[in-house]
């Protein structure tokens, strides 16, 4: 088993994960929004495309290795 899965998220990481959350969240809801209306006449197609660029973001912070303890 993974100790790092054991541990508890650091204050960082917990910010990270809400934030996904969060953005996978507001994706869903504004995927579930451009159902049914059209793209170019709401706009919402470049705030979910912002949407997921943050979340790639947060995602690749999360995935990203600890730092090295300072020694």
């Amino acid at each position: 088993m993974n100790p790092a899965l054991l541990t508890p998220p650091s204050a960082d990481q917990q910010r990270l994960l809400d934030k996904q959350r969060r953005l996978t969240q507001l994706l869903k809801e504004s995927n579930d929004t451009l159902h049914y209306h059209d793209l170019r006449r709401t706009g919402l197609e470049g705030t979910r495309n912002a949407y997921q660029a943050q979340l790639a973001e947060v995602t690749t912070q999360l995935n990203a290795p600890p730092p090295p303890p300072h020694g």
